[in-house]
């Protein structure tokens, strides 16, 4: 059989198939790996970047909800005000 002939290097065709087949299986592992954590790490960056954003906005809500919260409570000290003139 042609696999089981010895080369001129000690090796068998079918000990160099099997090398070659592992050699290039784990270059695609490594290919595939390299590919996931790529995706990863872009992932990581765009969910930074909306955790950044929404934070910002959260922010921008407290501050807008607190200026409208003390207008409404001026408006009610006023309604207040007036409603005790009127005893």
């Amino acid at each position: 059989m042609t696999l089981t002939a010895q080369t001129k290097i000690g090796l068998t065709f079918g000990q160099i198939v099997a090398i070659i087949v592992v050699v290039f299986g784990f270059a695609m592992g490594y290919a595939n790996l390299e590919q996931r954590i790529a995706a990863t790490e872009q992932k990581q960056y765009y969910l930074q970047n909306t955790l950044v954003l929404n934070q910002r906005s959260a922010e921008t809500y407290r501050i807008e909800n607190r200026d409208d919260h003390k207008i409404m409570f001026q408006k009610i000290d006023q309604m207040l005000v007036g409603l005790s003139k009127l005893k």
